[in-house]
């Protein structure tokens, strides 16, 4: 995801160094011939703009992809030319950039990637239906191996939740095959054959099974790309409606947090 990042904020920076506009106040000051190109560009990509007043008479800008991920650049007055990293006021040495993510940038919109989500061939452990979490998986990822333990850990504390395991082949030919096997299991052995995996244990898959599950892992590949994922364990959480989305290995109390009760949204 971060080489993913990099590549748009350069390609944003280059699309409006050639662009002329004329100075206004605040977010204002981009021009609708910078703000078409800049939006044409991350449009690409999915993602939506927002712009708002930056520090010391910059221009902030907000970019959210379908994925959850935000970012901010700055740009100058007359929207020529955009920055991107780390800001930092010098005075009280607050990291503005981290600032303006939170409070400046709309609440990111999961709605596109949970379509995504519930469309991909899944296994299915657990029967609570109030929380959901969507796990995208890599058989031979250690780090996934211990998300697997951590949603185990929750269940024996009496956690009622569903999780939903997609698994993806990203790490080599092996882990491939790994996942092909894993979805061309029977349906009803597939969440024991998970477990076995994600605890280091099992064997090479079968040619059968792989040949079964290579249509399901495909599609489940085209997804994690679609969504512009580049790393594992990814998890989105659905709790009354709310959504929300975790990289990486989570920790256990962010998993307890995801199982408070909350009221519904309002639809």
């Amino acid at each position: 995801m971060k080489r993913a990042r990099q590549r748009l904020m350069e390609s944003l920076a280059i699309a409006v160094l050639s662009g002329s506009a004329q100075a206004e106040e605040g977010a204002a000051a981009v021009s609708a011939e910078a703000r078409a190109r800049i939006e044409a560009l991350v449009g690409k990509h999915g993602g939506q703009v927002s712009y708002f007043d930056g520090p010391s008479g910059t221009v902030g800008v907000g970019v959210s992809l379908p994925n959850g991920k935000q970012m901010v650049l700055y740009g100058t007055s007359d929207g020529r030319v955009l920055f991107s990293g780390v800001a930092v006021d010098t005075v009280t040495g607050e990291n503005l950039t981290r600032r303006d993510l939170s409070s400046r940038l709309p609440k990111p919109d999961l709605a596109g990637m949970l379509k995504h989500v519930r469309a991909a061939r899944a296994i299915t452990v657990g029967g609570g239906d109030r929380v959901e979490f969507y796990v995208f998986v890599d058989p031979n990822c250690p780090f996934c191996h211990k998300t697997h333990a951590l949603f185990e850990r929750l269940a024996a504390e009496g956690g009622e939740f569903t999780v939903h395991y997609i698994p993806v082949g990203i790490l080599g030919p092996r882990s491939e095959n790994a996942a092909k096997g894993l979805l061309g299991q029977p349906q009803e052995h597939q969440a024991e054959a998970l477990a076995t995996l994600m605890r280091g244990q099992a064997g090479p898959a079968s040619n059968e099974a792989i040949g079964r599950g290579d249509k399901a892992h495909q599609s489940n590949l085209a997804i994690f790309r679609n969504l512009q994922l580049e790393a594992v364990p990814v998890t989105l959480v659905v709790n009354a409606g709310e959504l929300s989305v975790s990289n990486g290995l989570p920790q256990i109390d962010e998993l307890r947090r995801a199982l408070t009760p909350r009221q519904a949204a309002a639809r």
